[in-house]
């Protein structure tokens, strides 16, 4: 663990740019610097706020002429005072079932700062909002798919990280990253090894195709569950695992969000007697996908090289090692947990002053 925690570390290593934490909100005692921070750029102003609709929602009109709706509900889950949230982490703390059901507004007021103060009608409570806060987080169809339209990698460089995050898969030869990963995991190669050529193949590609292609058998196997089960139990650390769910995830937009293909791994099908069929016929059509590939990327790694990849969205093998070579092979690999990449990434993304979302990384997340 401490070998991985290291090569995550020397993966994801960035030069950091200056960013400015915004200041405690007025009238509110400690609020989470993590919770309002921001890019450091006003986004717009506040210039009006209304109460509407019998107090369910806050009209809030911006210097441009736009205006959105808060609904009540919505922004008491997000108050920011430190009644609310842990001072230190930003955690929300208060209990759903302390929130009185039906919570509307009893009034809100422009701040001389221009944030906006929110006091409840069923409970004694207020929430002060900062108006960035606001504005980055208005959730009106239009401005959910612009920001999804903008969730491009954090990291436009041609970095590891960025790379990574954008394509699934990164190769890293020499220099910093090379030679740190290197001490750390080790891998020797030899120019006359033979064979040994990896393949690749992102799924997330595969299933674009495959939808439009066969729009039937895309919604079976988002919809009819697969059984998955891997069991050792003649070893050090006995393991059996076993989960049943779609090949596919979708989030509210109707994109993929995850996709399982362990071929190895099936268990029988536990499915009602009308989808075998269906569900089979599918699923052999998304292999024939699979295997007749144009988008195959083929890479032999050479010494002092590594390969990055994200194991829930791309497939890979290996051609077999070919006889007559004179060479010698050394190669060790370890996985990091996705989660832990992504919080990394985010984490140095934010002290570069970029706030967008990282791109999905298959771990049903529907950012």
């Amino acid at each position: 663990m401490a070998m991985l925690n290291a090569v995550l570390r020397t993966f994801c290593k960035q030069t950091v740019g200056r960013y400015q934490h915004v200041s405690a909100l007025t009238g509110s005692s400690s609020v989470p610097v993590r919770w309002i921070k921001t890019n450091s750029k006003l986004l717009s102003s506040v210039q009006q706020v209304q109460v509407v609709d019998g107090g369910k929602k806050l009209n809030v009109t911006w210097d441009d002429g736009k205006s959105f709706d808060f609904h009540s509900i919505w922004l008491r889950f997000q108050c920011p005072c430190s009644n609310c949230r842990e001072e230190s982490s930003g955690l929300f703390r208060t209990r759903p079932a302390d929130i009185p059901l039906g919570l509307k507004i009893k009034d809100a007021v422009k701040t001389d700062n221009g944030d906006v103060q929110v006091q409840w009608k069923e409970e004694q409570h207020h929430g002060h909002f900062s108006q960035d806060f606001l504005h980055q987080h208005i959730y009106s169809k239009d401005q959910l798919q612009a920001k999804k339209e903008v969730s491009r990698p954090v990291f436009k460089r041609s970095d590891g990280c960025g790379t990574l995050n954008e394509d699934g898969l990164a190769k890293l030869s020499g220099g910093s990253y090379g030679e740190r990963l290197l001490s750390n995991f080790s891998p020797r190669f030899d120019e006359n090894v033979r064979g040994g050529v990896t393949r690749f193949l992102d799924m997330y590609q595969v299933l674009s195709k495959f939808r439009v292609e066969h729009p039937n058998e895309f919604k079976t196997l988002c919809r009819v569950p697969i059984s998955i089960q891997m069991e050792y139990e003649n070893s050090d650390y006995p393991v059996l695992m076993s989960k049943r769910r779609p090949m596919i995830y979708l989030d509210d937009y109707g994109d993929v969000i995850s996709v399982v293909w362990h071929t190895y791994m099936h268990a029988p099908l536990e499915v009602p007697e009308e989808d075998v069929e269906e569900f089979y016929n599918a699923y052999q059509l998304l292999g024939r996908a699979v295997e007749f590939s144009e988008d195959a990327i083929d890479t032999k790694l050479k010494p002092g090289e590594v390969i990055a990849f994200n194991n829930r969205r791309m497939l890979h093998a290996r051609s077999a090692y070919e006889e007559g070579g004179s060479g010698k092979r050394h190669f060790q690999g370890g996985y990091l947990s996705g989660d832990d990449f992504k919080s990394r990434l985010l984490v140095l993304a934010k002290k570069m002053g970029d706030p967008r979302p990282a791109i999905r990384i298959g771990n049903n997340d529907w950012r």
